[in-house]
């Protein structure tokens, strides 16, 4: 197979544009699935942090 330089060229190009173009594709999804993560782990902690509020307001009164 005789190529010419210029279809070598071309050719190493998109190759890398398209593996460029998957890893955008994988990052994108990676930051969009850490995102929800993030969101259930902040509720999670908001929750926690309600119930220890209540218990130490409970404590508090035990101890009055």
């Amino acid at each position: 197979m005789n190529m010419t330089i210029a279809q070598k060229i071309f050719l190493t190009i998109a190759g890398i544009m398209v593996f460029s173009f998957l890893n955008g594709v994988y990052a994108v999804y990676t930051i969009t699935s850490s995102s929800h993560s993030i969101d259930v782990v902040a509720t999670d902690l908001a929750d926690a942090n309600t119930m220890m509020s209540k218990i130490n307001f409970n404590t508090l009164v035990l101890q009055y």
